[in-house]
């Protein structure tokens, strides 16, 4: 994000972090400023009263899943990843809804 407002020569002051979107939301709830939040927090319109603005300029955020050391994954762990890299990837090409629907429908099949 830093390098979108370095590129348009604006100030990039950042005077509260949070570990957690959804602390982050309710601070801007509560008007104590804006956010830069990823779509995962606000997804399925969780926050009325927030308004949401569409950052257009291409943007990058580095997502994890944390597993225990050693301990083998579930079949549906498994499916879940697969289901969040399909959701990831689609999203990044305006198709959200279609990967969501073939993860569903491969959740029935099990």
């Amino acid at each position: 994000m830093a390098e979108i407002f370095a590129r348009k020569k604006l100030d990039y002051d950042i005077t509260i972090r949070a570990r957690f979107g959804t602390t982050v939301c309710a601070l801007v709830k509560a008007g104590l400023g804006i956010a830069v939040i990823d779509q995962f927090t606000v997804a399925h319109g969780g926050y009325p009263g927030v308004e949401l603005l569409r950052i257009v300029e291409p943007t990058k955020f580095d997502t994890y899943i944390a597993v225990k050391r050693g301990a083998p994954l579930s079949l549906h762990i498994e499916h879940f990843i697969e289901c969040l890299r399909s959701e990831m990837r689609a999203v990044g090409t305006g198709q959200g809804g279609a990967a969501k629907a073939r993860c569903r429908a491969a959740s029935r099949k099990k």
